[in-house]
This record gives C-alpha cells, structure tokens and sequence, in this order.
C-alpha cells in the first residue's frame, strides 16, 4: 500500500489528502502553513483601521466600530466614528465628544463616559430604573433604595422655606413631609416643639383628605464618634399611630417628642461613644389607613386555590369567620364552599 510521508515532522499517511490537510492545518514545521492559518485566524481589515472604544461599563466591556459607523455600548451610549484631521473623531450621545487618537495596533479612545449620562438600558431584566436618582437598581432592592437617604436627597421637593414633600414613593399614597426648624440647638424636645404647629398642620390636610390617616415621625441627626472622628447620620423614628377626625394630635404630637427624646438619650448613654452634633430635620410619613371590615365572600388567589387545601365557603353575608367554624365542626351535605350543605350559624 502506498504512504505519504511529511517532509517537516516525518509523519506517514495512506493518501495524499490526509497529508496535505495535515500540512495546512496542524504541522508545526511547514512556515508556510503557520503564516497561512495566521491569516484565517487574525484577517487584516480593509480600509481604515478599527477604533476600540472602551465603554463606561464598569466591568470593563468593549465594542469595536470602524469610522463612519454607529455603536451602542453596554452603558446605552451611542457612538460615532468619524475621521478628523488629528486622527478619528469620537461622539457620543448626548453631547459628549472624544478625541481618538491612533495607536499601535489600532485606535483608542482617551476618555470615558460620564455616569450621569447612563440611562436605562442596560437590558438587565433584574433591575429597575429610578428617575428621581437617574439608575438601574436591583430589584430585590428596590424597596429598600426607596427609603434609603440616597433616594430621599434626589425626591424632595420644596413646599416652602422650612417644609419638603416627596411623593415619588408608592405612586402617592404615602406621602413624606420634612419639616426644617429655624431654630438652631441641640436639645431635642426644643427642636420638636419649635415646628410642633407645622406638623400639625401637615396632618391635619392629610385628616381632612383621608378621613383616617397613620403616621409615624423621625428625627434625623448628624453625629460624631470623637475618638475615631467619624461622622455619620442617624435617626431615631416612632411606630405608627392612628390619627382620626376626633384624635387630639397636640397631645399626640407630644407622645411623639417623648419618645424620641426617650431613644435619643439612650442612645448618647450607650457605650457607642456618639455624640449629637447637628439635627438636620423631623421627617413625617403619612399613609391612608384602611382598618379592617366584615366582608363577604372573596375569591382566593390562584396559586392557593390550585393546590385544593383551603376551604372558601360562598356566602353572601357578613358572616365569613362565623361560615368558617361552622364548616370546620360539619361535613358537608353537598358542595364543600356551598352553604346550603351546612346548618345555619344562629341554629347552632
């Protein structure tokens, strides 16, 4: 039978075709074949040279343009290669311009984006956009972004000179006042007291929008660890109370100063070592209070009524927990949720 045999490397094949794929694709000793798959590996370009523009992502992601050509990096800008009298051109949008310049192997660009002009577009499925501070945040933490002190410097909006309202929380339906003293000291109980009439002006509107309002109070406050000269904000906040049209909201509100000059000197007694430098502001969250009312028959949710485990008995009266003794004391006579398969509550 007759072999072929590589002149490079010595190795024997049964045809010509085995030894010359051989030769073009995996010996190490034909220069000619190297340089060859060199160039399938790596083509040369043709025309002007390839720009590499590095993207405001932070991880550090690319995306390759040639002049003339638009490009839409990971950060959602969009860029134009164009080529200039110094090199090529670099725009992004909106209204940023760079200076690329050519380098060794190819063109790269000398600055990076802004992160103020990052929009929404990252495509991460995980994340929602907050306009008020203008990013993508996780949504797993989205709730809690919306508390957050970052979140609240970028919502507030000025009612006048010594009270702020944010509304961007829940669509509205809790609404935050913060409410500024002119009054400058360190004394808690002074500071409440000096915008006692403003808040309770505040609630008042909300009483007479809503009939039945919650609210709670926080008070925030600059404080500094002297041993360590650290400065940090903190706040000292109250539960939710009910306030109605027949509350006594000055008596209230001084429920409310108690307390939190009761948690503030608590705190400065601790072994933390912090001390009250500044108070900053009284924050008050009003929601829409809705107590709970005998109701009538509700349908269960699908993915609890899918698993055949609760029993929701139709009635149409006001008697729902009254139904549901009855139909755990008796079996039922006919259909499980009807009432008729039940004696009546009063007869038992």
């Amino acid at each position: 039978m007759e072999s072929y045999t590589c002149d490079h490397c010595n190795n024997t094949y049964s045809s010509r075709w085995n030894l010359k794929r051989h030769q073009a694709s995996s010996c190490d000793g034909a220069g000619e074949s190297s340089s060859k798959r060199a160039r399938l590996r790596l083509p040369t370009p043709k025309g002007r040279p390839i720009a590499n523009h590095d993207s405001s992502d932070p991880r550090g992601m690319q995306s390759t343009v040639r002049p003339g050509m638009q490009c839409t990096t990971q950060a959602g800008l969009s860029h134009q290669v164009l080529p200039g009298p110094s090199g090529v051109q670099c725009t992004t949008q909106p209204g940023t311009s760079r200076q690329v310049l050519p380098g060794p192997s190819d063109v790269q660009c000398t600055t990076e984006a802004d992160p103020s002009d990052m929009q929404s577009t990252t495509g991460d499925i995980n994340a929602k956009y907050c306009p008020s501070c203008a990013r993508d945040i996780p949504t797993k933490m989205f709730s809690a972004h919306l508390r957050s002190l970052k979140h609240k410097a970028h919502s507030w909006k000025p009612v006048d000179a010594s009270v702020s309202i944010n509304r961007s929380a829940f669509g509205g339906k809790i609404v935050s006042y913060q409410v500024v003293s002119d009054l400058k000291t360190l004394n808690v109980e002074e500071y409440l007291h000096s915008i006692k009439l403003k808040t309770i002006n505040l609630l008042e509107q909300q009483i007479f929008k809503h009939t039945s309002v919650k609210a709670n109070v926080e008070l925030f406050g600059i404080y500094i660890l002297p041993t360590k000269e650290k400065r940090d904000v903190k706040s000292h906040s109250t539960a939710n109370k009910v306030f109605t049209i027949a509350s006594d909201l000055s008596k209230d509100y001084d429920d409310f100063v108690t307390k939190i000059s009761v948690k503030s000197k608590e705190f400065a007694e601790r072994e933390s070592g912090w001390v009250l430098e500044q108070i900053l502001y009284l924050e008050i969250n009003i929601s829409k209070y809705n107590p709970l009312r005998a109701s009538s028959y509700i349908p269960l949710p699908k993915d609890i009524a899918s698993k055949k485990a609760v029993v929701n008995i139709c009635n149409t009266d006001n008697c729902c927990f009254a139904w549901s003794i009855v139909a755990a004391l008796f079996s039922p006579q006919g259909r499980v949720t009807d009432t008729k398969s039940y004696p009546h509550y009063s007869s038992i």
